[in-house]
């Protein structure tokens, strides 16, 4: 499935590396393309290997994920002056676009006011996606 889905375009290394926050053997971490105004720093940590959702994904790719998750969440408040994070995963939700497992990261602020779904959805710039990456690279490395 990696022609057809982007996340397996990006970990195959055909696009868009410098989009990326971190990798392990088996998990990666990007900015979402919409970012929420008052959540900047929104990624999605996702495997490597095409999975579709968690009830597919191995134990093993779960530890694996959730660890990156659990490192994501320490490091996005720093990096975007949050006071704390929100998880989350769809399941075959029915305005899910994407076939490929992947967990939201959201950094949060007091008062941001967050809901699901966004209604104040923005496409986020090249630029932006890499100043996200930026900052929580530069957080990661300060644990």
């Amino acid at each position: 499935m990696g022609t057809t889905c982007p996340f397996c375009s990006l970990t195959s290394g055909q696009t868009d590396q410098d989009l990326v926050v971190l990798q392990t053997p088996a998990v990666f971490v990007i900015p979402t393309l919409t970012q929420r105004r008052a959540n900047p720093g929104q990624v999605i940590v996702l495997p490597r290997a095409h999975v579709v959702g968690l009830a597919a994904a191995e134990p093993a790719l779960l530890g694996e994920l959730f660890t990156v998750v659990a490192r994501i969440t320490a490091a996005a408040p720093g990096a975007f002056g949050a006071v704390g994070t929100t998880t989350f995963n769809n399941n075959s939700a029915p305005d899910q676009h994407l076939a490929h497992l992947h967990i939201h990261v959201v950094p949060r602020h007091r008062g941001d006011r967050f809901i699901i779904p966004n209604p104040e959805r923005r496409t986020a710039s090249r630029h932006q996606r890499a100043e996200i990456v930026a900052r929580l690279r530069h957080a990661l490395s300060q644990e």
